[in-house]
Parts: structure tokens; sequence; C-alpha cells
């Protein structure tokens, strides 16, 4: 058989088996409302400190409740150091939002450093915010 077929069936055969993740990992979901407790106070949507292993996070905030020239500010932060908390991308929303979930993107990070996430509303009525997050732990082995 020329070695194409060859190829061509292997990688056949290989896309029918089910998806194995490349390691173990212990998976939490985070979820709930956060209601700021004044206008302009930044606080806490998830903070994850360093875990027993390497892991990964990722999440979302519904911001579909700001009305029109309600405006709000997420703030994405993390320690790569375990101590020394950064600000590592800053979100402004004014509603209605076009986009009214805010995605933030997958983060693999190791197991000493420090992920937060923020919300700071600065104008308008209090409103409470959705967001689910998922961290998965590498297991040790």
């Amino acid at each position: 058989m020329p070695l194409d077929v060859i190829s061509f069936l292997f990688a056949r055969r290989a896309l029918r088996r089910p998806p194995v993740p490349p390691f173990p990992v212990e998976r939490t979901w985070h979820y709930g409302e956060v209601l700021p407790s004044a206008l302009n106070a930044e606080v806490p949507v998830v903070v994850f400190p360093p875990q027993r292993g390497d892991y990964v996070v990722e999440g979302y905030v519904d911001v579909s409740k700001l009305e029109r020239g309600e405006m709000a500010i997420l703030r994405e932060y993390i320690s790569i150091d375990g101590e020394t908390v950064k600000k590592f991308l800053e979100i402004g929303v004014v509603g209605p939002a076009s986009e009214p979930i805010i995605r933030f993107h997958p983060k693999s990070l190791p197991y000493f450093a420090i992920y937060k996430v923020t919300l700071t509303q600065t104008s308008g009525e209090l409103r409470k915010f959705p967001f689910a997050f998922v961290i998965d732990v590498l297991k040790q082995a």
C-alpha cells in the first residue's frame, strides 16, 4: 500500500477515538452573582489563590442588566510570582451592551499564581451581574 493510503487510514481510525485529556484534572465551577457595594467600588468577582497544581481558568460575566448610559469596568489581574497581583486586562462596558456576555479566555497558570477578576460599576443604579468561571487544576502524579 502506498504511504498516503496508510496515513489516511491511520488518521481516520484516530479520529474515531474519544478525546482524552492529556493529563488528569480536577474541575471546579464557581458561579453566582456579584453586586457592587457602591458606585466606583471595585468588588471581586472571583479570586483564585495558589493551587495544588498548575491550572487553567476561564469564565464569563453577564452585563446585560446595564441600562442606557450605565457603565461597568471589568478588570482581570494575574500574579505570576505568587505575590504581586498586576492588571492584565481592563474592559469598559456601557449599557445596553451590544455583546452582553464578556468572556475571559483560558489562562494557563503555574500552581503558585494568583488569578482575580473584579467589577466596578461607575454610573446608574447598582445591578447584580451573573458570572460563571471554571478552574481546571492539574492533579499531582
